[in-house]
């Protein structure tokens, strides 16, 4: 899929890009903000160490799976 949108360039739309799974959630534009609001004070409620450990952890998954990937 990500080759795919890399190699071709086709653009998606909102709702396809969530049945893909590359977003979470799709919302109206007039309701962005608030939305925005609501993740940003769930994400605020977590322990910043837990943020830092999760992150970290998702990042070198991302690495692996890309180094994973590659046909050298």
């Amino acid at each position: 899929m990500a080759r795919d949108l890399c190699f071709t360039g086709r653009s998606v739309d909102a709702p396809e890009t969530l049945r893909m799974g590359l977003v979470s959630r799709v919302v109206a534009p007039d309701e962005l903000s608030s939305v925005v609001a609501e993740v940003a004070a769930q994400i605020a409620r977590v322990p910043r160490e837990l943020l830092i450990r999760t992150n970290t952890k998702a990042l070198r998954r991302a690495e692996m799976s890309v180094g994973a990937t590659l046909d050298l």
